[in-house]
């Protein structure tokens, strides 16, 4: 089974653990995702088996999408609900318009700090390891990119000011590496009251929809199997072209081959006769040589 799963991951769960019972279930060892969920988050993730694992790095840079939901007032050292609590601000008061302007505020280009307890290698150490023993690390920021963020709850007539505990949802679509609970904990930053992040639910990657996910609970072999999206579905942004019988065995073997029809094109997807995804071709000169073949 090569190919794209889009799995509606539950809470609770690391990323790791959904591709540890797709393993089980598949019997497959060759498989990973595009990109992780905190334990706390649910909804898309995008894994891939197979020669899908292959494909990743071609895949478009889309926006991922998310579905948030935050806690003014009080800030912790997670940045999220799970945490211990660095400050609270019972004084708290942030009228809608505030929020709505300074949301609107973190739109375009812009530097992050990842959190302590993430992923992020500092040093050849996790930062979560280091945060657990105790240790402090120098995080150099990274740039992130944030297409569009909107304040989706409540309304000014429902809330027109914030206080403590109060929560509100907004929508946000960024960059690979934007961390959502540290953008909440940012948030409470500029307004002065601290923030936290309550819920995530992550709705789209790439070109990857949570409307065709399947709850980690439903996943059968079977139902793997019926929902796997083909390599060359998923790389449908780059252009194709149609390998003949002896254009196709040179490109199976790492062999260069000269194409007629990508025109302008620097990378194509060469395709077999049937359809299906053989192997991405980069231009040298008057040949195009594989890059990765599936």
């Amino acid at each position: 089974m090569d190919g794209f799963l889009l799995v509606d991951k539950p809470p609770g769960m690391t990323s790791h653990d959904v591709v540890a019972v797709v393993r089980r279930i598949t019997g497959m060892k060759k498989i990973g995702h595009t990109g992780t969920l905190d334990p706390l988050a649910t909804g898309l993730l995008v894994l891939c088996l197979g020669a899908a694992t292959k494909a990743v790095a071609y895949l478009t840079d889309e926006p991922k999408v998310y579905r948030v939901e935050a806690e003014l007032g009080t800030s912790t050292d997670t940045q999220d609900r799970t945490g211990r609590v660095l400050t609270r601000h019972p004084e708290c008061a942030v009228t809608h318009r505030a929020l709505r302007e300074t949301l609107a505020g973190f739109r375009g280009p812009g530097l992050q700090v990842p959190p302590l307890y993430s992923a992020v290698r500092v040093g050849g150490e996790r930062l979560y390891r280091l945060a657990r023993a105790g240790r402090t690390a120098v995080v150099p920021p990274r740039r992130i990119h944030i297409e569009a963020i909107t304040l989706d709850w409540p309304t000014e007539a429902e809330r027109p000011l914030f206080r403590c505990g109060d929560r509100f949802g907004f929508t946000v679509s960024g960059s690979r590496g934007l961390y959502v609970r540290t953008l909440c904990h940012d948030l409470g930053e500029k307004l002065g009251c601290g923030a936290h992040l309550v819920e995530l639910r992550r709705l789209a990657a790439g070109p990857f929809r949570l409307a065709e996910a399947v709850p980690l609970a439903e996943l059968t072999r079977e139902r793997v199997a019926q929902n796997l999206i083909p390599i060359g579905r998923a790389l449908a942004h780059l252009p194709s072209v149609i390998l003949a019988p002896p254009s196709l065995v040179r490109v199976q073997h790492g062999n260069p081959v000269c194409l007629a029809e990508p025109g302008e094109a620097t990378m194509v997807l060469a395709l077999d006769e049937t359809g299906k995804a053989v192997a991405v071709l980069a231009r040298r000169g008057n040949l195009w040589q594989p890059v990765r073949v599936f």
